[in-house]
């Protein structure tokens, strides 16, 4: 189960922001996320990976939305890297996804917009196979992911995912990240608080009775709540037995724990060089970049 480098395959609303985060400040300079040079799909190939391997050879980690397998058969072939997801509790993620969308951008005015968005509807099972085909997703977990953690269980994911690593130390401290839904009391408890606008640009209304729109969020998620529980009832129960074996071999005494000023300077570092050498490198201003696929939701 040794890899060269390992990928993370971002999907939206699942606890990738906190990840990601861990990943830079554990790393440095050695973890990118990865841009797709071609930018019309938005979708990184085999040859995006090599312009990073040439700026930096030793980088031992990547993330991205833009990391999707069913993109690139050059990608699924590439033994070298290992591939590796979270998910999310199907109808949480998904009106954690209308929050987000709602508080960045102006194309959802309130829940009945969102739920006529076909390109967010079973996104997990659409990120995984590219189409909601859930037999689709399934196999390409089976045969191309080597790890598939849960929101639900966090610690449990990162401390498999440590071993995955080893002999590269991903630290266990994490702050959450990008969590504009806890400003709710909970997204499945009846009628929704209004709550202060992210962006006071966006004029989007939050509240609603989520009994009246129940049946649709389920029927939206569908393929989502069976590739979830399939996941929760195959996969996991696999992965927990395979990872207890891998840290017996390895012995958790290796896993050290990391310093916390240390985190601090590789995570400035890989800033750095992600807005002053690989931007540029891609012809981009060091700016925060977004997907363009994100405008026209």
């Amino acid at each position: 189960m040794k890899f060269k480098r390992l990928a993370f395959i971002h999907i939206e609303k699942c606890g990738g922001s906190t990840l990601i985060h861990m990943l830079r400040s554990s790393f440095g300079i050695y973890h990118c996320d990865i841009i797709a040079k071609e930018y019309q799909n938005q979708l990184v190939s085999k040859s995006d990976f090599g312009r990073v391997s040439k700026l930096c050879s030793s980088t031992v980690s990547f993330a991205g939305h833009s990391i999707r397998l069913y993109h690139n058969k050059d990608i699924k072939q590439d033994k070298r890297t290992g591939f590796y997801t979270i998910l999310r509790e199907p109808v949480s993620r998904y009106l954690s996804d209308f929050k987000h969308f709602g508080s960045c951008f102006s194309s959802v005015k309130n829940i009945e917009g969102w739920l006529k968005v076909d390109a967010r509807k079973n996104f997990m099972t659409r990120s995984i196979a590219g189409e909601p085909n859930l037999n689709k997703a399934v196999d390409i977990i089976h045969k191309n992911i080597v790890l598939v953690g849960t929101m639900e269980l966090y610690d449990e994911f990162i401390n498999q995912l440590r071993l995955l690593f080893y002999p590269n130390l991903l630290t266990k401290r994490y702050d959450v990240r990008n969590m504009e839904g806890k400003r709710y009391e909970g997204f499945l408890h009846g009628m929704y608080e209004k709550i202060a606008k992210i962006n006071t640009d966006v004029n989007v209304d939050f509240m609603f009775d989520y009994n009246k729109y129940e049946d649709t969020i389920i029927k939206n998620n569908e393929l989502d709540i069976k590739l979830y529980n399939y996941v929760k009832t195959q996969i996991i129960p696999e992965q927990q037995q395979k990872f207890k074996k891998l840290a017996d071999e390895l012995g958790q005494h290796k896993l050290r724990h990391t310093n916390k000023s240390s985190l601090m300077i590789k995570f400035i570092m890989n800033r750095a060089f992600r807005n002053l050498v690989y931007k540029p490198s891609l012809g981009l201003y060091p700016v925060p970049y977004k997907l363009e696929l994100y405008k026209n939701v």
